[in-house]
């Protein structure tokens, strides 16, 4: 048989008592005493080149996948990393806020592990969001992009006195 094992009521004395104590970190009580709160590895610098590669790798995986809803609120926003690891970012309306709410553990979970660093924060305000693609407008906005672009048009335009005007 085993033996019953009794509980302890505290008494209204021992009560008071722990009223008054100071609250116990309760990170200290979840971690093994061999364990520190952050280790090293957790507070890895890292760039904000190696932030936009990691964050395009994971709109691109979610593209995949077939949330293109999620892909375009991650992709037409602008990064700024703070030195605190903050990254501030705008969406451009409501709906892109919540959809980035949708996926913002899973998201801050890959951030965190793929560059090695917990301290990585998303702070999302909506605001004006720049479009980041060149529109083209007319015929001549296109040829002129091209040109920008691709030099070899300009030869090739001239060599066989090509026009965009029919």
């Amino acid at each position: 048989m085993s033996t019953p094992s009794t509980v302890r009521i505290p008494t209204l004395g021992q009560i008071k008592e722990n009223i008054n104590k100071p609250a116990e970190d309760k990170t200290a009580a979840v971690l093994n005493p061999t364990q520190t709160a952050e280790p090293a590895a957790a507070q890895q610098n890292f760039t904000l080149e190696q932030l936009t590669k990691v964050w395009t790798a994971y709109a691109e995986n979610i593209k995949s996948k077939g949330q293109i809803n999620h892909h375009m609120v991650l992709t037409s926003t602008t990064l700024d990393l703070q030195e605190d690891f903050g990254i501030h970012i705008t969406v451009g309306n409501e709906v892109q806020m919540d959809q980035l709410e949708e996926i913002k553990v899973e998201f801050l979970s890959y951030l965190r592990q793929s560059l090695k660093n917990t301290a990585i924060r998303i702070h999302a305000k909506i605001g004006y969001v720049a479009p980041k693609e060149k529109k083209f407008f007319t015929d001549d906005d296109k040829l002129k992009i091209l040109m920008e672009d691709y030099p070899l048009v300009i030869e090739l335009r001239k060599k066989f006195g090509l026009e965009i005007n029919y």
